[in-house]
């Protein structure tokens, strides 16, 4: 599990991996932008309290709104990680 600090302004990650991304919002907003089947991008936006899960293989990338706290990890166990070059 990573618990992440990160500054308004910032983006995150621009990847995809081979299990889900579980993420939960301490404090602070964040945008999360994830690729759809029809090749354009869902932008969703959580804030204090929220739970978040990204399915396996779908290219995302956080977008962060405001000073932000929270925590992630992967199910099933284990990180992998490759970029999704648009995102990056």
């Amino acid at each position: 599990m990573n618990i992440l600090y990160t500054r308004a302004g910032y983006l995150r990650s621009g990847d995809l991996h081979p299990n889900d991304q579980l993420d939960f919002v301490f404090s602070g907003k964040v945008r999360i932008w994830t690729l759809q089947s029809d090749g354009t991008t869902k932008i969703t936006t959580h804030g204090p309290h929220d739970f978040i899960r990204i399915p396996r293989a779908v290219p995302h990338v956080f977008e962060f709104v405001e000073d932000t706290v929270l925590a992630e990890w992967w199910e099933p166990q284990g990180f992998q990680a490759w970029f999704y070059r648009p995102y990056r």
